[in-house]
């Protein structure tokens, strides 16, 4: 009942749409291998992060036939934007 109310986002386009989603996805992605990691909580715990996102780029990189074909963009724009998102995750979990 309450989900009728929650404010969903507009996109412009579906480059903008697979540039949301994919931020997020690689994000809980990384955090999800970092968690899991058995170099949490030691000196390393940054190397797993670091690790998880490269991961988590690399699988959905693997994906990107699917995944263009999923939101009608080009395979070349798809990785393009998968890369970007990787880069926006490590500047927000490692960088700030």
């Amino acid at each position: 009942m309450f989900g009728l109310f929650k404010k969903h986002p507009n996109f412009n386009s579906p480059e903008d749409k697979l540039k949301h989603e994919m931020h997020t996805k690689i994000a809980n992605r990384a955090i999800l291998i970092y968690r899991e990691s058995p170099l949490k909580g030691t000196m390393l715990e940054g190397r797993a992060l670091v690790d998880g996102i490269n991961q988590a780029k690399e699988f959905y990189s693997n994906r990107s036939i699917s995944i263009s074909e999923d939101y009608r963009v080009s395979r070349e724009n798809t990785i393009k934007i998968i890369d970007e998102c990787a880069r926006s995750v490590y500047n927000e979990l490692i960088e700030s």
